[in-house]
């Protein structure tokens, strides 16, 4: 039997959460979030929720994962990030005058 090496991150506002687990090759990456036991180690963790990525681009929970992926959690934002552009822009305009 062969086994292969990832990282799961999950990142709040203010905490990271980096896990490095080694697990049997051909696992999804629904098994190991049901079978690591996420929900006690990160709190308020919505995994049912969020989108789940490898590297960046988001896949499927059944994707089978490959040594050395590394499965990124994403959280949904506090704040439009447009939103937020806009107003700084509008500050800034309104000071120049």
């Amino acid at each position: 039997m062969s086994y292969i090496f990832i990282k799961i991150i999950y990142a709040l506002s203010r905490k990271q959460y980096i896990f490095n687990i080694k697990t049997k090759n051909g696992n999804n990456i629904n098994y190991i979030l049901k079978n690591y036991n996420l929900y006690n180690k990160i709190p308020k963790i919505k995994i049912k929720k969020n989108n789940i990525g490898i590297y960046g681009k988001i896949v499927n929970k059944n994707y089978i994962l490959k040594n050395g992926d590394q499965i990124e959690i994403y959280r949904d934002l506090l704040k439009d990030p447009r939103e937020i552009l806009r107003k700084r822009a509008k500050l800034f305009k309104n000071k120049k005058i």
